[in-house]
């Protein structure tokens, strides 16, 4: 139990003493004091001022407080607590391939859902198609507006993708996969990311510094990876969470910039070296030996 008590003084051992005098502590006690207020003084000795405050504490110890056990006390107890045994992981059931009725099922599901959601999107009539393709399901769907259906860097066409997939594996214990695609673009986004990443792992070779990418998705993500790794002096790692995850592309460590076209890298020259002449300067040609080095002055007469 803490028993603490305040004092206060024009100065700071006058308000320590009230405070001791007030908690009336035993001697053996260990008190402990904290200022609360420092003293102020009074502005022209009239105005203002505050005098010293100061809180004087100590413990005391319970009566009802258990000791607590010995060493040998508590070695001889027996824990209450139960050790739980070594639990062998169970070995991960592979696989079992797709019946063909799962997959046609699935493949009528993906078409009606697909169609009326993209219509309902776009606001236009759709042709929707699928075929099974390695137990999964593909997807293509030719419209007027292709824009609207694939939104800012797919993120629509993927949505209604992930849609689609949860309507057709909801309750299920397998899982098909689904892939939508519209006007090409898979293949196209494709090419462009594979563009963008060997265009962006060179100009960090010739900068030296890293540079990261726009937040993209998983698939996305697997193409900057794959797209680089046979780069010399070129790593990739992603960073962020969730929606704004993002491919870094950087150079090895230890790896050194070049230089080309005999600049540095800030695009400027390198600086000359300072001439220093390799023989000896040749002595002054004149001439007549006796001629001075300048021209005789006259004047001239009027």
């Amino acid at each position: 139990m803490l028993i603490e008590k305040i004092g206060e003084g024009v100065t700071i051992e006058q308000a320590r003493e009230n405070a001791r005098k007030a908690l009336n502590a035993p001697e053996s006690a260990d008190v402990k004091f904290e200022i609360i207020c420092a003293p102020q003084k009074k502005i022209l000795g009239l105005f203002g001022g505050k005098n010293a405050v100061i809180k004087a504490s100590y413990e005391v110890k319970d009566k009802k407080e258990r000791k607590k056990p010995s060493k040998k006390q508590a070695s001889g107890k027996k824990s209450s607590l139960k050790v739980k045994e070594d639990v062998k992981p169970e070995k991960e059931k592979k696989r079992q391939p797709l019946s063909p009725e799962r997959l046609e099922k699935a493949k009528d599901e993906a078409l009606v859902y697909a169609k009326q959601l993209i219509e309902k999107v776009s606001g236009q009539q759709a042709e929707v198609s699928a075929q099974i393709i390695d137990e999964g399901i593909f997807i293509t769907v030719e419209c007027e507006d292709h824009g609207i259906i694939i939104g800012r860097r797919g993120e629509t066409l993927d949505a209604i993708q992930y849609l689609t997939s949860l309507v057709v594996n909801k309750g299920k214990d397998d899982y098909v996969r689904v892939s939508l695609d519209i006007g090409n673009y898979r293949e196209k986004r494709e090419q462009t990311l594979i563009a963008l990443a060997q265009k962006t792992a060179k100009q960090v070779l010739k900068s030296g510094r890293r540079i990261s990418l726009e937040p993209m998705n998983p698939y996305e993500r697997h193409i900057i990876h794959t797209a680089v790794q046979n780069i010399e002096h070129i790593k990739t790692h992603s960073v962020g969470s969730n929606i704004d995850r993002r491919v870094v592309i950087l150079p090895e460590e230890g790896y050194e910039k070049k230089r080309e076209h005999g600049r540095n890298d800030r695009g400027r020259k390198p600086a000359r070296e300072k001439y220093v002449p390799q023989a000896e300067p040749r002595e002054i040609r004149k001439d007549v030996e006796d001629a001075p080095m300048y021209g005789v002055i006259t004047k001239k007469e009027d």
